[in-house]
């Protein structure tokens, strides 16, 4: 038997697309919107950590915290086509990696969506002083 590698992110990608399918003739930048999403709070708890434990601390652009956001914001932008690029171009391998599978179901919606909501949960108490 052949083992096959499961990536997170291209599960939760297929499981998102799957999700939004029914309501969208093209869900792929909905499914790749939550994908960043996904990565986007797993690097911040990663900051958080380091952060908080390590004493860390990161550049910043600016000591006015919005200023910050719209510098990283072309970056987060640039993020978001090199993802829409790679999922587009792979999407048709990832759904035969999970042809007779069954994808949405309660279990893997929990597993998904946990994903985002535990790491956040996470980084709101690291936060808190």
């Amino acid at each position: 038997l052949k083992s096959q590698k499961i990536n997170m992110y291209k599960f939760i990608y297929f499981f998102m697309f799957k999700l939004i399918e029914k309501r969208n003739p093209d869900p792929r930048f909905g499914a790749i919107s939550f994908v960043w999403l996904t990565q986007l709070i797993h690097i911040l708890l990663i900051m958080a950590v380091l952060k908080k434990i390590f004493n860390v601390t990161f550049p910043q652009f600016s000591e006015i915290y919005f200023y910050n956001k719209l510098c990283l914001m072309p970056f987060g932008i640039i993020w978001l086509v090199l993802f829409y690029r790679y999922f587009k171009k792979n999407t048709d391998k990832i759904e035969k990696s999970y042809s007779g599978k069954k994808i949405k179901t309660f279990k893997n919606g929990v597993i998904v969506f946990s994903s985002v909501l535990v790491p956040l949960l996470i980084i709101i108490q690291l936060s808190k002083k």
